[in-house]
Formats: structure tokens, sequence, C-alpha cells
């Protein structure tokens, strides 16, 4: 347990010596949100209706704010750093010393995000305090800070295993690195982090029920503007619970046969 302590602090110390490039990050979100904003003010004024796929402007409003910021902070990024240790024999040293890569790098995601959940959810909490001090569609308690504060982690060990999975593709193909620009595109749409995964109609938003994927961004982002009702947040934290677990078992089935294909060169 020690040892990932010390990955754990690792990571915290990455984060700090990277802020900066964290606050760059930030910023770079305001140019896609000024883009969605500007659709959907076009969308709203060109319709007869109050509401757009069930939301009002104002709930489109806060659903692009937190989606932008919580896609943010799920974000990983560890499928580049896995395929390096993997061309590059990198793993080498994980192999033969006694530590286990998964803890490793699950550790080190998160200690990294330690310095990014402070901010993003003083960030976040800002804009639902608002949401809720200028309308009364929002209501904040308590236990709903609470339960938002955890499922938020949840979706961070959730799309950290999302990732962990995907980057077992460097052990098939050569060069993977479009493909993860591929992947992390799609993941993030089919999260329900560009919009709203209604605008894909009820026979596909079922399908999304039974994957993975929107209980990443879309949970965590209704359960903060007040869309989810108080079944519907439990019944949702259980499955995203249970994909946690599935996930994980299915990534050490196929990072065990991924393994049999690994030849230790270079490091």
């Amino acid at each position: 347990m020690k040892k990932y302590m010390l990955s754990f602090n690792m990571g915290i110390q990455n984060a700090i010596e990277y802020r900066f490039n964290f606050f760059l990050s930030l910023i770079s979100i305001v140019f896609p949100i000024i883009i969605q904003t500007s659709i959907w003010i076009a969308a709203f004024n060109h319709s007869s209706e109050a509401t757009l796929y069930g939301y009002n402007f104002t709930q489109m409003l806060l659903y692009t704010l937190l989606a932008a910021l919580i896609s943010r902070l799920v974000a990983t990024g560890i499928e580049y750093e896995i395929n390096e240790d993997i061309k590059n024999g990198g793993l080498n040293k994980y192999i033969i010393r006694p530590i286990n890569y998964f803890m490793y790098k699950l550790s080190v995601f998160i200690g990294s995000k330690c310095l990014q959940y402070i901010v993003l959810s003083i960030l976040i909490a800002i804009i639902v305090s608002g949401a809720t001090f200028y309308t009364d569609e929002y209501e904040l308690g308590v236990y709903k800070i609470l339960v938002s504060v955890f499922i938020l982690i949840s979706s961070c060990i959730l799309n950290f295993l999302i990732s962990y999975i995907i980057s077992a593709i460097a052990f098939w193909l050569t060069d993977v690195s479009y493909l993860f620009v591929v992947t992390t595109l799609l993941v993030n749409i089919v999260s329900g982090g560009v919009f709203p995964l209604e605008i894909f109609g009820n026979t596909v938003n079922r399908i999304f029920d039974f994957l993975p994927f929107k209980y990443t961004i879309y949970f965590p982002v209704n359960t903060l503007n007040g869309n989810l009702s108080g079944a519907a947040i439990t019944s949702s934290l259980f499955i995203q619970w249970m994909w946690i677990l599935v996930i994980y078992l299915l990534a050490k089935l196929v990072w065990r046969r991924a393994m049999t294909r690994y030849i230790a060169v270079g490091g």
C-alpha cells in the first residue's frame, strides 16, 4: 500500500508542477462553450417551443457549462502514456518489480486529479449555486452535494477504466495515436460531453442506458442540474458502479491476454 501512496503523491506533484497546463486547458474550453451556446441561442430563437429535447434555454445553458467542466475533470490521457510504455519498453520495470501496473497508474491518476477536482468543483459549485439563486428550478442540499461529489469521483474512476481498456489496443496495433484521438472524441460525444444525449432520439438513448459512457458525463451533469429524481440518481449510481466492476474485470482479462503479446525490449 505504501508504494501506491507514493505513486499518489507523485501524481499530486505532477499536477502541481504542470498546473499552468491545467489552467490553459480550462481556458481552452471557453471556445467550445461559446460555440455551443451560440448554436443553442440560434436553435431556441428559431423554435416555437419553449423547450428543445426536454430542456429549456436556462437548462440547456447550464448543461453546456457543466458538461464542459466535467468533461475536463474526467479526462485521462493515459492512453498515450501507456502506449509509450508498451512501444518503448517502459513496462519492463513494472514486470520485474513488485508493483501492479494498473494500481500504479490508477494511484498516479487519482493524485494528478486532486488539484483539478478542487478547482473544477469550486467552478461547478459556483455555476450550480448561481442557477439556484436566479431560478426556482434547482434546489441544493447537503445530501445532493455529497451525492454529487461521490458521483463525480465515480465518474473519474469509470472513465479511467474505459481509457485503460482502450489503451490495450496498443498491444495489437503499431501506430494507435490517431485511433486514440478518434476514440476520445467518440467517447466524449456518446458520454454527453458535447450535447445532451436526448438529441439522438429515444431509441438510441435507451441503448445508451445499457452502455457505460453516459455514466461518466451525462449522469453527473443531470444530477447537478436537477433533471434527475432521487430514485433515478440511486438507480443510475448503482449502474455506474456495476459498470466500474464489469470494466475492471474485463480490463484484467484483456490485459492478461495482451501481455502474452508483449516483447520486453528497450526501456
